[in-house]
């Protein structure tokens, strides 16, 4: 049975590499039986996202039974709609938190509902003391995602494929402190 999560307006179904089959093969049927959810008329992922959908799937494969390396779709609870993808990576230094909604749901809070649930689920589930978002400068949005979830800009990064990024952390017990 797959994991589910729920807010007020939202179910979040974990992802499995299966259900990233589908969705690469574009099989819509059996993307929409596996997660229970309902895709947009062109079956893609989300903005940024759609480049990294085979990674994605190899990382829920490698590692199916870690929290900290988890993807879930975001579907709507009034009509099971597909809103957006959310989730967790490892890289050297941190747990990082990645999250995309479909622009026309965009600017309505969901990614940070989402994302609300997802970090308490997170923290919940293992322990995992420091969360970060790398955010694009040119990307508001984003970056009040990460702002609303209590995240704190601490610096600059380089991300190899979007180049200069705004690091945003988080930490177990409040924002993080500075030094």
């Amino acid at each position: 049975m797959s994991e589910r999560l729920e807010t007020n307006r939202l179910i979040l179904h974990r992802l499995s590499g299966d259900d990233v089959d589908a969705w690469l093969a574009g099989d819509r049927r059996a993307l929409e039986t596996r997660t229970g959810g309902r895709f947009p008329a062109k079956l893609e992922a989300p903005p940024l996202f759609g480049e990294d959908m085979e990674t994605i799937r190899e990382g829920l494969r490698q590692h199916q039974d870690d929290p900290t390396w988890s993807s879930w779709l975001m579907l709507a609870r009034n009509n099971g709609a597909a809103v957006g993808i959310a989730g967790f990576s490892r890289s050297e230094e941190a747990v990082v938190t990645g999250y995309s909604v479909y622009p026309a749901l965009q600017r309505m809070g969901l990614a940070t509902e989402g994302l609300q649930a997802l970090v308490s689920w997170l923290f919940e589930h293992t322990d995992v003391s420091r969360l970060r978002a790398t955010v694009p400068p040119d990307n508001a949005p984003s970056a009040r995602v990460a702002e609303k979830l209590g995240m704190e800009l601490v610096g600059k990064g380089e991300d190899p494929q979007l180049g200069t990024v705004l690091v945003y952390e988080l930490t177990r017990n409040g924002p993080t402190e500075r030094d």
